[in-house]
This record gives structure tokens, sequence and C-alpha cells, in this order.
């Protein structure tokens, strides 16, 4: 879900709308899909205003439709659509620890 911003730093979810009745209404099941964030590139203008949102499945790629996407950037500077995951903070620590693991099991 939209929750994953934390660990990507990013979340983009897509708003389904039915027909009901001659209406167009969010879906009532599944009507919030989130997008995996490994396919999605953001665009944006010098001044950080998001101009399109692209996603990448297969070798090609279709713009999504700014008005039916809901983007969470966590921690996000700057006009960086990508943000900040939490991650982050841990990265240095587990890749330290990773390495010694690996030597302590030579030989």
């Amino acid at each position: 879900g939209m929750i994953s911003a934390i660990a990507y730093g990013f979340s983009v979810t897509e708003i389904v709308f039915e027909e009901n009745r001659g209406k167009w209404l969010v879906r009532t099941s599944n009507g919030l899909k989130t997008l995996n964030p490994e396919y999605i590139k953001f665009f944006s203008d010098p001044f950080g205003n998001l101009m399109k949102i692209e996603e990448n499945i297969g070798g090609s790629s279709v713009d999504l439709p700014l008005d039916r996407m809901l983007i969470w950037s966590h921690n996000r500077k700057f006009g960086n659509w990508y943000g900040e995951s939490l991650l982050n903070a841990c990265y240095k620590n587990w890749f330290i620890k990773d390495a010694m693991l690996k030597f302590a099991n030579i030989g």
C-alpha cells in the first residue's frame, strides 16, 4: 500500500473509478492501486513542479494520468519527488555488518 513510501521514499497510487448508474465513482473494492516503485519515473520542470509520471514495464513506458494519482514522497526536499527512504539511515551499519560476516566466513 501507500505505506511503502517509508521503505522506498515515495509511493504512487492510482485512484480506480467505475461507472455506477451513469456516475463515475471510486471503485469500492480495490479502488486504490499502489504501483511498484521500481517501475516509476518522475519528470519535473526546473522549478521542481511535477510534469509527468512514467511507468516502465517490460521495456515499454506508459504516461500515467496525474489527475488520478496520489503521490506520497517521504521527506521530499527541493522538488525531489523520489523522497528519502527511512532505511537510508540503516544502510551504512548493514553494509559494514554484511562485509564483516563475509570476512568472518572465509577459511
